[in-house]
């Protein structure tokens, strides 16, 4: 049948006009008739094979994996000061948000603790009052007003909602729950790493929060594995029934984690040389990263000409499983740009050494120093 559905027609003799795909049945060929039932055939295999492929990535019991930082840029304006509740306005289903992994259900809940209630982070217009904070209670997601019970310490006027774990705890209550015959893997990513540093370098007091202290905070079960792919090789947690904990090989010994790929908010170490003079203050802010940020100077007394100003020094370690460094790692230098920037400028000369090792770049001043107690400021960009 599928041999003579395909098979072209007879030549026409010439002069004669092919029959239009307007033209009634009763005048067409058996041949056109064939294929299109042999078209109409292929469409119907092709959409009956469609649910089974979607099945086979998309189980019914469970996802077969999910990112945790997917779940973790969700974000709810606050409607009122000091309120963490929400009505219809901005609570759509409920505060259900997109889900963008393959799970059995659409959308997933923040405030909702099938497994425990995920830890929330309050960003605040004024940095400095941006907290994490674990919810005492949460409304039901089915609720016209949903939100948590947040028992903030600072005031908080203009903020908004955010994943207090980079999507982590969210990603476990959403899939670490079903009964499967397989567990759901979470995947840590270089994303779900810059989602916590994305927090802890909003202001000193988040500083503390890092993504291991994340990982031994994670509320789970044994149907949830947590896998770092940042790892060397990649490095499984494990819920043990109180707390997820980095898996071992034969039982005693740990799998030999060769290193952790670089960490795009850790930032480099600064420090100041003999151009900034005696007595110098340097600092970087929180909010820089290993790759771009900020180095403020206030100079000592008496700064010398063509002395080193400063230098950025990158980890030489490669990080353990949730402590990432800013190691470059690669087999040749970084290439940085340092620009002066504030009230007042200066340019020096610029130098970058070192590969997989320990990367430093020192900012050196021409013939002409720098002014004694007097603020400088450069940004710093590598690549």
């Amino acid at each position: 049948m599928i041999r003579r559905a395909i098979s072209l027609p007879a030549t026409r003799p010439r002069g004669e006009s092919t029959i239009s795909t307007l033209t009634p049945a009763s005048r067409q060929s058996s041949g056109v008739k064939d294929m299109r039932k042999a078209f109409a055939s292929v469409l119907f295999l092709l959409a009956s094979l469609t649910p089974v492929i979607a099945q086979g990535y998309n189980p019914p019991a469970a996802p077969p994996w999910a990112y945790a930082n997917n779940y973790g840029y969700w974000a709810f304006p606050g409607q009122a000061a000091n309120t963490f509740t929400f009505t219809p306005l901005n609570s759509i289903n409920g505060c259900q948000v997109t889900n963008v992994d393959f799970a059995g259900t659409p959308t997933f809940a923040p405030f909702s603790n099938p497994i425990a209630l995920a830890p929330v982070f309050i960003s605040d217009i004024q940095p400095a009052n941006s907290e994490v904070v674990t919810p005492s209670s949460a409304f039901t997601s089915n609720s016209t007003t949903c939100g948590a019970v947040l028992p903030a310490v600072n005031n908080h006027v203009t903020f908004t909602l955010q994943s207090g774990t980079g999507g982590l705890q969210e990603a476990l209550n959403s899939n670490a729950t079903y009964t499967a015959s397989y567990p759901t893997t979470i995947y840590l990513t270089p994303q779900w790493y810059n989602n916590i540093f994305g927090i802890r370098n909003t202001n000193t007091t988040l500083n503390a929060i890092t993504p291991l202290t994340v990982l031994a905070a994670a509320k789970g079960s044994k149907n949830g594995l947590i896998v770092d792919v940042t790892t060397v090789p990649f490095t499984t947690w494990y819920w043990t029934g109180a707390a997820y904990t980095a898996s071992v090989q034969s039982g005693t010994t740990p799998f030999p984690v060769l290193g952790q790929y670089w960490a795009f908010w850790v930032p480099p170490t600064a420090a100041a040389g003999t151009g900034a003079g005696t007595g110098p203050t340097i600092s970087i802010p929180i909010n820089s990263g290993a790759a771009n940020g900020t180095v403020n100077l206030l100079t000592g007394t008496a700064p010398t000409a063509s002395g080193p100003i400063f230098t950025l020094t990158w980890s030489a370690t490669t990080g353990t499983p949730g402590v990432p460094t800013n190691n470059w790692n690669y087999t040749v230098s970084p290439v940085c740009t340092i620009t002066s920037v504030g009230v007042n400028p200066y340019t020096g000369t610029n130098a970058v050494t070192g590969t997989t090792g320990a990367v430093v770049d020192t900012y050196t001043a021409t013939a002409t120093a720098l002014a004694p107690l007097t603020a400088y400021s450069w940004t710093y960009h590598c690549h």
